[in-house]
């Protein structure tokens, strides 16, 4: 098969849940443009980036908006029309986005988790993260992200049409040569790896911050809670996406259709969660957006 040809071999959903995808992709792709704009804009008008834990959000927002920008339109007007419309070269660009997305969102999740851990102990040193933490990690995150999602772009791993025809991301088949190699490098350090580090160093700041009870440590400690709700919330709507990506190769059967549909919903659903958790736990961003 030529994939420059943009032929897709996928027979999983019809014309008519395609429009539905397409136009639910629409919906909340404007949905998590509006709201992410409005956190964005309000972060950067307000104090809250002297509190210097809020710059991963920024981060959050920041790439949020890149997709919400990039490859939502492309893939809602796609799916509308029931194919992919925009070529070849778009079809590479939008399965880059959408990997480069990702990882940076898994990375970006980790160091949230990290940093919770580490504000509970320099707070009880009296001492402060310094800001070129925060600098120098989301640096090497957007460096990270946008590597390995150029991997495919030079022939290690492939970028194809999605199981739902209408868009296009990593080709997650395990075929022999380096595909497999990257594809598996992937979903271990992109996923198992910063899943497990989350739960880690969530967890030991959720048990920390029992034992803190000084009333500074207040907004600290709905943070913490905040941000724990935020990426349980986030790796829900992206349990269908893992789902679709251990099915494809390892389950040697028709994808069932309606998990073809959840997952582009999912993870486009998961871009409003972390302004709408933010905005229900903390009453001091919640005032500022308001």
């Amino acid at each position: 098969m030529m994939y420059q040809s943009l032929i897709c071999t996928w027979n999983v959903i019809d014309d008519s849940h395609k429009v539905l995808l397409g136009s639910c992709l629409l919906i909340f792709g404007v949905i998590g443009l509006a709201l992410n704009l409005w956190l964005f804009l309000t972060l950067l008008r307000s104090s809250f980036l002297l509190t210097r834990s809020y710059l991963f959000l920024l981060a959050l927002c920041i790439i949020n908006l890149i997709k919400s920008i990039f490859v939502v339109p492309f893939d809602s007007i796609s799916a509308l029309s029931s194919r992919w419309v925009f070529g070849y070269g778009m079809c590479q660009l939008v399965a880059f986005l959408r990997l480069m997305v990702g990882i940076f969102q898994m990375i970006t999740f980790t160091l949230i988790a990290i940093e919770r851990l580490i504000s509970i102990i320099y707070y009880k040193e009296e001492k402060k993260i310094e800001f070129s933490f925060y600098l120098t990690t989301i640096i090497i995150t957007w460096v990270m992200s946008t590597t390995i999602a150029s991997l495919p772009l030079a022939k290690i791993g492939n970028y194809i049409y999605d199981t739902s025809c209408t868009s296009c991301e990593l080709d997650w088949k395990m075929k022999p040569g380096s595909q497999t190699g990257f594809n598996i490098s992937v979903i271990v350090l992109g996923g198992f790896i910063p899943i497990l580090l989350i739960v880690l160093f969530l967890t030991m700041a959720l048990s920390k911050e029992c034992y803190i009870m000084s009333r500074k440590r207040f907004e600290e400690r709905l943070l913490t809670k905040c941000v724990a709700v935020m990426i349980a919330l986030v790796f829900l709507l992206y349990f269908p996406r893992a789902l679709l990506i251990f099915w494809i190769p390892l389950v040697k059967a028709r994808i069932p259709k309606a998990l073809s549909i959840m997952a582009p919903l999912g993870t486009e659903v998961a871009t409003i969660i972390p302004v709408l958790t933010y905005l229900v736990y903390l009453p001091t961003l919640r005032d500022a957006l308001i």
